[in-house]
């Protein structure tokens, strides 16, 4: 990869990362339609061996 494409493939993932972090709503729109999580907000079963838990 040159610096020119780069260059190119950094702003274009700074364009991604602004649309989808405008607003609460556009965060969790982008992670349920990833499969991070679920309609209703709650971690997808496969990624909730990976949440931490409070230690005691």
């Amino acid at each position: 990869m040159s610096q020119e494409e780069l260059e190119e493939f950094l702003a274009a993932l700074e364009q991604v990362r602004e649309v989808n972090t405008a607003s609460p709503e556009a965060a969790r729109s982008f992670l349920e339609q990833s499969g991070y999580l679920n309609k209703d907000g709650s971690v997808a079963d496969p990624y909730k061996s990976a949440q931490s838990t409070p230690e005691d």
